[in-house]
């Protein structure tokens, strides 16, 4: 049995590009849309298994082998319809659904994040398999680009003076990017 299809929710906030300039504004858009659709901890814990997936799986399971028992009564106590057969059988079912389900939403989950970059940087690190290791190489990235002289300067001729920002603000702001450098 294969697991129910589902919609994949699709992002719709702040894209980001290839030079990180609004990485702030961008990662807590995404990591707050990502936590409603229901997929930051795939990008955080390789590992992780929504438990929604495993309570289905156990609940089909039992419906399986409730209408199993109605269709093969008279073989319940041969063929191996009980015992360790049966529960072989079920485990096997389990493993495969959780196994389908997970494969599923992280497709989903490399989808959404996938979707909040641009199309360059989609280009630059599109290669990952899985939603965990594309998030790690975004962080990487993101790090090794605070570093980069060039990514620190093209922030630098972002900033600009306006009437919204007071003096103070603004050469706070200068301050802090010249010592990134």
């Amino acid at each position: 049995m294969s697991p129910p299809a589902s919609t994949i929710t699709a992002y719709s906030g702040i894209l980001l590009d290839d030079a990180y300039k609004f990485y702030a504004a961008w990662r807590t858009a995404f990591e707050e849309a990502a936590v409603t659709a229901g997929f930051f901890s795939l990008y955080t814990n390789e590992t992780y298994c929504p438990t929604c997936i495993e309570t289905d799986a156990y609940t089909i399971s039992q419906a399986k082998l409730q209408v199993d028992k109605i269709r093969n009564d008279a073989k319940y106590s041969t063929d191996g319809y009980a015992g360790d057969a049966l529960e072989q059988r079920l485990t096997t079912f389990l493993d495969e659904y959780i196994a389908e389900s997970l494969a599923a939403l992280r497709v989903q989950a490399k989808a959404f994040l996938f979707n909040s970059l641009t199309p360059i940087l989609q280009q630059v690190i599109g290669s990952h398999a899985s939603p965990f290791t594309l998030w790690a190489a975004l962080m990487a990235r993101h790090e090794a680009g605070t570093r980069d002289p060039m990514i620190l300067f093209a922030s630098l001729t972002q900033l600009k003076y306006s009437e919204d920002i007071s003096a103070e603000t603004l050469f706070t702001t200068l301050d802090d990017q010249i010592n990134l450098i």
